[in-house]
């Protein structure tokens, strides 16, 4: 095959799009009787632009992968005007996969940061948001991302948010635009308070349930309607800065609570698990979801915010200290004689038995035949 075969088949790779890892390999397996000898790593260097072009949308970076693994292409694959063109041709969702997961990954961070006002001034929202997203950049490129989001900040936050809020797809089009400006807003103000910029967002999880935002020192959750929205206060709660319930007040399924970030990876044991539950217990609240997943330490002092808007009912006075555990998700939390208690969780059961028998308080048969697990004596490392 020679230099003008090799260009008929490009353009038919081109229009099926089908250079595939299989074929890459194939190609420089069969170098010798298809090519007469002439090196297929320079057809494929000289020819580079067309062969990104056939390459599979969507999976463009293992077809990269694919070429860099053969030793004949790395010095040109690493090459910082290589890098440059796989970047400025692929669309958003390859750009992504490739500053992330790919054998090149290093040496698209090294361009980005290199050329990051070239970058910015090129490259559209999504790519730039993927780069904010992945790409480790220095604190010099950290600043200029923050000036670019400035300029694009509805843009930006809206981009974000619309890979994170999981829940959207629970919502209608319309909830999901109303839901991503309501926290957009609350983004940006939390930014403000914090004198936070925008490398200073991250995302902590993104699940079926709720999305977790970390701004600076403050928490933004947002998750599906809770079990519990209406709920008695207590100290160990940790106190929120907002708790809106969007079904009530705007028809949209969605909760958003704001709070300080809490250390979440320590040890602790069973009984200290218990003494956390029965200190809420005495004040008569019941936690139904009780676990080590859903305490937290406290980084600063957690005065109360007895606000009925939040859906805390009942005023707290006492303010506990830095160090101090507290519930961190408060679904399933009920005052004691709530006709609607619901305990869900092992460690809630079996909690529950063991205060009612300290306590001498009967325990329903219906309770006793439910099976627990037995309780660890050994600190439990914890962390999320």
């Amino acid at each position: 095959m020679n230099k003008r075969k090799f260009s008929k088949e490009l353009d038919k790779l081109v229009t099926n799009r089908f250079l595939t890892p299989y074929y890459i390999n194939e190609l420089f397996r069969a170098k010798k009787s298809l090519f007469n000898d002439e090196k297929v790593e320079v057809l494929i260097q000289n020819n580079f632009s067309r062969v990104l072009q056939s390459m599979p949308k969507g999976s463009a970076e293992v077809s990269v992968n694919a070429l860099y693994e053969h030793p004949e292409m790395r010095e040109f694959m690493e090459k910082e005007d290589t890098i440059k063109l796989i970047l400025d041709s692929v669309d958003h969702f390859d750009f992504k996969s490739i500053i992330s997961d790919s054998e090149i990954k290093k040496f698209t961070t090294d361009f980005i940061n290199n050329n990051f006002d070239y970058v910015s001034s090129n490259y559209d929202l999504k790519k730039m948001v993927a780069i904010f997203e992945y790409v480790d950049l220095s604190e010099e490129n950290k600043d200029k991302m923050h000036e670019y989001y400035l300029k694009n900040k509805e843009g930006f936050l809206k981009e974000i948010l619309t890979t994170t809020l999981s829940i959207r797809g629970n919502l209608t089009e319309k909830e999901s635009d109303a839901l991503i400006k309501i926290v957009s807003n609350i983004v940006d103000k939390t930014m403000v308070h914090e004198k936070a910029k925008v490398m200073d967002i991250k995302t902590l999880l993104a699940g079926s349930f709720s999305s977790v935002i970390r701004v600076g020192d403050t928490i933004i959750k947002v998750g599906t309607p809770r079990k519990t929205f209406d709920m008695p206060n207590d100290k160990r709660i940790l106190q929120p800065h907002l708790r809106r319930d969007l079904q009530s007040d705007l028809g949209i399924g969605a909760v958003i609570e704001v709070a300080d970030r809490v250390d979440t990876d320590f040890s602790i044991t069973d009984e200290e698990m218990y003494q956390i539950y029965k200190d809420m217990r005495d004040r008569g609240v019941i936690c139904g979801d009780f676990k080590y997943g859903n305490i937290g330490k406290l980084l600063k002092d957690n005065p109360p915010r007895n606000n009925e808007k939040h859906g805390l009912h009942g005023v707290v006075t006492e303010t506990l200290k830095a160090g101090d555990y507290v519930l961190i998700d408060t679904d399933f939390v009920y005052k004691e004689g709530d006709p609607k208690v619901e305990i869900s969780s092992d460690m809630s059961i079996q909690f529950e038995k063991r205060y009612k028998r300290e306590k001498g308080i009967e325990i329903p048969k219906e309770e006793v035949k439910k099976e627990t697990r037995e309780v660890k004596t050994t600190p439990v490392k914890k962390g999320r």
